[in-house]
């Protein structure tokens, strides 16, 4: 894992309106279960930006992160229905239960897929709701995953695959058709990071790439650069 490239995407993701879709689709699909006011734990919270918006639509939220650095940025925000702590999937207790279990980009880090899928499971409440991001599209696996430390990208067959013996599907949908282009440009063929901070810079650019991330939070393409489930 390339931690100074980790932090820099970490200190992205409020700004990342790709990541921001993730979480409105999240929180979108959650409002059908009336479950507001339950405990959301959220593996995996990164520098807490999901956290925020799970607390702005009346979760309980318990967030943990093992990166220490971007833990340190999540603990800045202070809440009475939040608690965070420092530390990956395995380390939370064994009798933890939650209603509400939400893991964004977590899964492809872990090299036992197996045995965190069974540790998840654990940590649901019976008849409880995971909601679950991934990278997607084998094809696309480049410099991006190997600075972040995935051991794999998904396609809807082999995330099913992997949760159908613990979970039943209920949604599962792409999200960044619009972006395939550009992350096997930069990730696959150039090998360097994605170009952030020049999309950041250029309003013109920002505007065009938030408009068709609100096209595509309401409205499913057939493939993309990411999974969730």
């Amino acid at each position: 894992i390339n931690e100074q490239y980790t932090q820099s995407d970490h200190n992205f993701r409020d700004q990342d309106m790709y990541a921001q879709a993730k979480y409105r689709i999240t929180l979108k699909w959650l409002e059908q279960y009336a479950l507001k006011g339950s405990v959301l734990l959220n593996v995996g919270c990164g520098a807490g930006h999901f956290n925020q918006l799970a607390l702005q639509s009346g979760f309980k939220v318990i967030g943990y992160e093992p990166d220490p650095a971007a833990y340190s940025i999540a603990a800045q925000q202070n809440h009475e229905n939040l608690e965070l702590v420092c530390g990956d999937l395995f380390a939370i207790p064994s009798n933890t239960r939650a209603n509400i279990v939400v893991l964004h980009d977590v899964l492809e880090h872990i090299d036992s897929e197996n045995a965190a899928i069974e540790r998840i499971f654990e940590l649901l409440a019976p008849g409880g709701i995971l909601v679950i991001s991934v990278p997607a599209l084998d094809r696309l696996f480049g410099f991006h995953d190997e600075q972040l430390g995935h051991f794999r990208r998904y396609s809807k067959t082999s995330l099913r695959r992997a949760l159908r013996n613990r979970f039943d599907v209920e949604k599962i949908r792409y999200l960044g058709f619009f972006a395939i282009p550009g992350v096997f440009y930069f990730s696959r063929l150039r090998r360097r990071g994605y170009p952030d901070a020049s999309l950041e810079s250029s309003s013109i650019l920002s505007r065009f790439f938030g408009k068709i991330m609100k096209i595509e939070q309401r409205i499913a393409l057939p493939v993309g650069t990411s999974l969730l489930m």
